[in-house]
């Protein structure tokens, strides 16, 4: 009895003091829930192609664990440079607390310094979002700057990274919970 009870205490704590805030949720199979924006990231990047079209049927026919219906973020498309606009901006800025820094010649940029679980996300990655027809703009993770990229052209900067609405796949089970199934 002693030991149900100190795992229901273990189980209030964690949840009054570990998660209660957490917006990034870690789940299984490469997934991550973003509670703010009500998405799913899939953290195993695209670095095998360089062009555009090929990204965005790359996400397109993505199937992990069974869903379909990826794509590649959004961003509102009004802005280059820094940025927390979009689902990437939001991400770097927002969820993982990247700081904005100033570079050799005193002009601001960001630096990747809080990963999260996305631990292998470098260069930059395409979004959905077009100006012009011919442009879309991309999000650099190498300096947090929103920029536009020619889709015409070959980039090997650039690449993909999906995305899905809603929240996918559930969270592992957690040690206190493991612990209080485990004395029942």
């Amino acid at each position: 009895m002693l030991k149900a009870l100190t795992a229901v205490l273990v189980i209030l704590v964690v949840c009054a003091f570990g998660s209660a805030h957490a917006r990034l949720i870690v789940h299984s199979g490469g997934l991550v829930y973003d509670t703010d924006l009500n998405i799913t990231w899939y953290v195993n990047p695209n670095y095998d192609t360089h062009v555009y079209g090929d990204y965005a049927a790359w996400a397109a026919g993505l199937n992990v664990g069974g869903v379909t219906g990826w794509r590649l973020p959004t961003t509102p498309g009004t802005t280059t440079g820094i940025t927390n606009e979009g689902e990437m901006g939001h991400l770097f800025y927002d969820e993982l607390k990247n700081p904005v820094v100033l570079d050799g010649v005193g002009q601001p940029t960001g630096r990747f310094d809080n990963k999260g679980p996305f631990t292998n996300l470098h260069m930059g990655f395409y979004t959905s979002t077009t100006h012009n027809g011919y442009l879309y703009y991309y999000f650099s993770f190498d300096d947090g700057q929103q920029s536009l990229a020619d889709i015409n052209y070959w980039y090997f900067w650039i690449h993909g990274l999906a995305v899905h609405d809603g929240k996918i796949g559930s969270p592992p089970v957690s040690p206190a919970v493991l612990g209080l199934l485990l004395f029942e």
